[in-house]
């Protein structure tokens, strides 16, 4: 049985003097988007690799568990998270249990239609309101589902002899997701196949992400306008250094905008290949600094004055809706949050909740079907509604800097990705 303790690597210093300056220096989590994907390629890998990275949060220990599941056997040592690759090919009966991990859901039973076998899927009530589309696809290819509850949803049962197609093609306007985990998945039977995507994501930052991954892991890749052409096999690269999360990060970096103060965020820095970049780009245009250091990615906001609201197409890093739209009260000008349909199909409806909390907060919002327009007012103390989601959670608590009362209803849904993140918070908050 694998077992991690994610409090064991977690650490803050609150003070840290560098450039005759005193700054909070924070710690964050490793990127579940990073560690997910190398740990499903190190288990397909010939040879052991070595995951090294921070601290781990619920999902990612989640996926471990679920790959261990499958027959991978996974060790922890000083150096990280050692998985020795070759996936076990034998078929049997699998009980595969993702809780709240999407990534899980997704690019497991991909991995489990590619591999075949017999598989039962079960999750936690709020994934399991979370429809799976990409099923349907595999049952195209021959698979097998019996559905518990309701069709294309957790938890179902699946039978498959495996894929053999060299040829796929998904759309990815509900989720690139499904593009990911196909593109894993489909290297443990062919060592070459194209996958055409359509949609209007087929350029998604997540999916840049998963064919990095594959490039470091040795598979060859090519593109020809919407079709992506894979070639090679799997080899392990021994050792593989998973980035701090920059999406936790991100949160962090808000509450330092929103309060006009410093901060630096450790192991961040701003060639990673993770999209919320996009976030920082986006304060930095309303007058926030950010600066590398040997320690990690520093932010600065104490110059920063009135500023005009976001107006943005965040579809490719729209897991900061949610932060844009906390910040969005405190702006000169209405903020415009676009393309973002696909969010409602996410932990919860997140555009639903934004317009729902801000609302109980006493500020203007208007919903469409794929954003939201936030007017500048004060909010007023209210109950947040987290629907159970790590991000309306985290995203909301950073209005408790600037307004009492402000309560968040779920503030344990952030283990999912950020364990320590209230901790932390209030820690920030304390040391001003």
């Amino acid at each position: 049985m694998l077992k991690i303790c994610y409090h064991k690597n977690m650490s803050y210093t609150c003070e840290a003097c560098d450039h005759n300056e005193k700054y909070c220096a924070m710690e964050v989590p490793a990127s579940k988007s990073i560690f997910n994907r190398a740990a499903l390629l190190a288990a397909l890998a010939a040879g052991d690799t070595l995951l090294q990275s921070g601290a781990l949060c619920d999902d990612s220990l989640t996926f471990l568990h679920a790959l261990c599941a499958f027959g991978v056997s996974c060790e922890v040592t000083q150096g990280g998270i050692l998985v020795h690759g070759g996936l076990p090919l034998s078929r049997k009966k699998v009980e595969i249990d993702v809780r709240d991990s999407g990534t899980a859901a997704r690019f497991l039973s991909m991995l489990a239609a590619f591999r075949g076998g017999e598989y039962r899927f079960i999750g936690s009530e709020q994934i399991s309101r979370r429809p799976m589309l990409h099923l349907s696809l595999l049952q195209d290819c021959g698979v097998l589902f019996r559905f518990e509850r309701e069709e294309w949803h957790l938890p179902f049962s699946m039978y498959s002899d495996g894929i053999n197609r060299n040829a796929f093609s998904l759309p990815t306007d509900v989720s690139t997701q499904y593009a990911s985990g196909l593109l894993m998945a489909a290297l443990c039977n062919r060592s070459s196949f194209s996958l055409q995507l359509s949609g209007t994501r087929t350029g998604g930052s997540y999916i840049a992400m998963t064919l990095r991954l594959m490039q470091d892991f040795g598979v060859q890749i090519r593109t020809e306008g919407e079709q992506i052409l894979v070639c090679g096999t799997l080899r392990s690269p021994a050792s593989y250094r998973v980035e701090a999360d920059l999406s936790s990060a991100c949160y962090l970096y808000a509450l330092a905008f929103l309060l006009r103060d410093h901060i630096l965020v450790k192991d961040v820095t701003l060639s990673t290949m993770q999209s919320d970049k996009k976030f920082l780009t986006l304060l930095a245009s309303r007058g926030m600094r950010f600066e590398e250091r040997e320690q990690g990615l520093y932010g600065d906001a104490r110059g920063v004055g009135a500023f005009e609201g976001f107006c943005e197409d965040m579809s490719d890093f729209s897991d900061q809706v949610l932060t844009a739209a906390a910040l969005a009260p405190y702006a000169a000008t209405p903020t415009v949050l676009s393309h973002l349909a696909h969010i409602r199909n996410q932990e919860c409806d997140r555009l639903h909740a934004i317009c729902r909390n801000l609302t109980a907060l006493g500020v203007p919002v208007e919903e469409r079907a794929d954003g939201v327009t936030i007017f500048p007012a004060p909010i007023r103390p209210a109950r947040i509604k987290t629907y159970g989601d790590h991000r309306v959670a985290m995203a909301f608590a950073l209005l408790q800097a600037k307004q009492e009362g402000v309560v968040i209803d779920d503030p344990s849904c952030c283990k999912k990705t950020f364990p320590q993140y209230f901790d932390i918070l209030h820690r920030l908050m304390n040391n001003r």
